[in-house]
């Protein structure tokens, strides 16, 4: 329900008796990020209720060389042969290319401009806006605004927090944003005002949603100009099954919303809700119906579906209905079964990347809070891994101020 203020009067209707008057034009910015199923999802749930999205992305996450002693503390890095292979997210844009991002977004002069970022794109994106000086009203939302709302205030009318469908259905159900809107974050004076929030998606609800919108109205703006197009290249659909992580590291987010839901509205979500096998088998139907080169289904998921019944339905229907197409996904020894493991090999994961970030023991669990699997037993899942031929990663944290010098010998 919307509550809304008029002649000091509460009205209360139901939301999908709202229609926008025209079609609501939305355009979505973020950056280093041409893939960013998120925000797909919200371009489709947006265009499902009638608005016309558009997707601009400032720059592609690119790996680059460096020499290994020019580290960043903010870019995801790969140390090989002396050299490190740096994402290029600790990289402003040039001026030209913050200039090109302003010019496009202007000239496409949406109703409402949703920027999504993570932390290290909030200075980014209050530069952008500062300099562009657009008229059009602006929603922020992603892990950056939503842990530090007050830095995005700054040039943000309102930040949405957690799951963005259902505030993004509202909106473009409504043609605008009103303050009265669950899930908001807004500044009345110098007050900053938290609306109650809906609350998380079921998996009932998820598997309502409709699949991730990628189209030609998609803008990405690098090497100081703008390229327009489908921005789905290559052979491989990332696909994103479900919601939520049962762990809880203390250096991810992907198990912390729960958290800031209880925290800031007392709510209580599920730690790890999935998709239905048919309508992830649907969705990948879907995409090699548009795309046949695909050769690769890659789960992007923290982690790759856990519950036995649904597991043991995927491999039963993998097979049958997408056929020889290989897949890969975060698969765990302290999740995964051995049997089940053996299966999805036999179905076609042929890819696994696996996070370890220490080969401490005491310094996952007391630092990294990872409790749930021991170095011995790790090391005996990736063997089986290799000897099946499976590509394996994987993702060590180094560099720590945290980690000792034993510590970095037992990763070693």
């Amino acid at each position: 329900f919307i509550r809304i203020m008029k002649f000091k009067t509460l009205f209360f209707f139901p939301f999908w008796m709202v229609r926008a008057s025209s079609k609501m034009k939305i355009t979505f910015l973020t950056f280093h990020d041409t893939i960013c199923v998120g925000v797909r999802f919200l371009r489709a749930v947006a265009e499902e209720q009638g608005a016309e999205t558009t997707f601009v992305t400032l720059r592609e996450q690119t790996f680059s060389l460096h020499p290994r002693k020019n580290y960043s503390k903010i870019a995801y890095e790969t140390w090989a042969g002396g050299y490190v292979a740096r994402s290029d997210t600790d990289v402003l844009p040039t001026d030209k290319e913050i200039r090109l991002t302003g010019d496009l977004i202007g000239m496409l002069d949406p109703d409402l401009l949703c920027i999504s970022t993570r932390s290290y794109g909030l200075p980014m994106a209050e530069m952008i806006v500062r300099r562009a000086k657009w008229n059009f009203p602006i929603l922020a939302g992603g892990w950056g605004p939503m842990m530090e709302p007050e830095k995005a205030l700054k040039w943000a009318e309102h930040v949405g927090f957690g799951e963005g469908e259902q505030l993004i259905k509202l909106v473009s159900a409504f043609g605008k944003v009103e303050d009265g809107f669950r899930n908001l974050i807004y500044r009345e004076w110098d007050k900053i005002i938290r609306n109650p929030s809906f609350r998380p998606l079921g998996e009932g609800q998820l598997n309502s949603l409709p699949f991730p919108l990628w189209n030609e109205n998609e803008y990405v703006i690098k090497n100081d100009r703008v390229y327009k197009g489908g921005l789905f290249e290559g052979k491989t659909y990332r696909l994103l099954a479900g919601r939520g992580c049962p762990v809880g590291c203390s250096y991810c987010m992907g198990g912390q919303l729960k958290r800031l839901y209880k925290e800031n509205y007392n709510e209580v979500m599920s730690p790890l809700r999935v998709m239905g096998v048919d309508r992830v088998l649907a969705e990948i139907k879907h995409h090699i119906g548009k795309h046949p080169e695909t050769k690769v289904i890659r789960f992007i998921d923290e982690l790759f579906p856990v519950k036995e019944l649904w597991l043991d339905e995927f491999i039963e229907k993998y097979p049958k209905e997408i056929g020889d197409v290989e897949f890969d996904g975060y698969v765990r020894p302290e999740f995964h079964s051995e049997e089940h493991v053996d299966k999805l090999i036999g179905i076609g994961l042929k890819h696994c990347h696996l996070g370890i970030q220490s080969g401490s023991e005491q310094t996952r669990k007391d630092l990294y809070k990872r409790k749930h699997f021991s170095t011995s037993a790790l090391k005996d899942f990736v063997e089986k891994l290799v000897r099946n031929g499976v590509e394996t990663k994987y993702t060590l944290m180094s560099d720590t101020p945290l980690e000792t010098e034993d510590s970095l010998i037992e990763t070693l």
